[in-house]
């Protein structure tokens, strides 16, 4: 398959995975739309490993976790380029501060900084041991899941007319996510490439 073709199909899935992504926020709790609620989080390896190492008990709704990582294996970081919903909205983010051609220079400057998402990945899963919970600040679908519900829910509660509530710490999220977009400023896909644990 030629790249332009490639790049085609994974704008695709990620337009459709987001939308998804999305709609399960707007929708969640209601009968219109099919999948669970914590459908993608099911899918996310990282959150399972906590959740099973915190409780000590192996959570079998979390499996689907496992199929990720094992595809990983044969395809890559297929999860982080077609279906994670942070990584598309960097995508789109850079596309519209660079346009869609990414700059190669950043490739080995991102190189020198990639051991650190392992280093990220150690401090949260040795701190759940002692139950803190740093991966709700590292897990790109935690993170995606406060800043789009930020924005999702008071539209849920104008569509089904149900009261409004206030987002607890709904400045921080927004300027969290919105730190995590700069980032692309210094290298594409920055957060993804060097920082992201999953």
């Amino acid at each position: 398959m030629s790249d332009s073709k490639l790049k085609r199909w994974r704008l695709l899935s990620q337009i459709v995975f987001f939308t998804a992504f999305s709609a399960g926020i707007l929708l969640a709790g209601y009968n219109y739309w099919p999948l669970p609620g914590d459908f993608f989080f099911r899918l996310d390896p990282l959150v399972a490993i906590i959740a099973m190492f915190t409780s000590g008990v192996l959570i079998y709704g979390l499996m689907f976790s496992v199929i990720i990582l094992i595809l990983t294996f044969f395809l890559g970081r297929f999860f982080c380029g077609w279906i994670c919903p942070l990584g598309a909205l960097i995508d789109f983010f850079e596309w519209i501060i660079h346009g869609y051609k990414r700059r190669e220079q950043d490739q080995g400057r991102l190189k020198q900084l990639s051991a650190i998402k392992f280093g990220v990945l150690i401090l949260v899963v040795a701190a759940s041991a002692f139950s803190f919970q740093f991966v709700y600040f590292f897990d790109p679908l935690v993170i995606m899941t406060r800043f789009m519900g930020m924005i999702l829910m008071p539209i849920q509660r104008a569509l089904f007319q149900q009261t409004q509530f206030v987002v607890p710490h709904a400045v921080q999220f927004l300027l969290f996510t919105l730190a995590i977009l700069m980032l692309s400023l210094f290298a594409g896909r920055f957060w993804c490439r060097a920082i992201c644990p999953l």
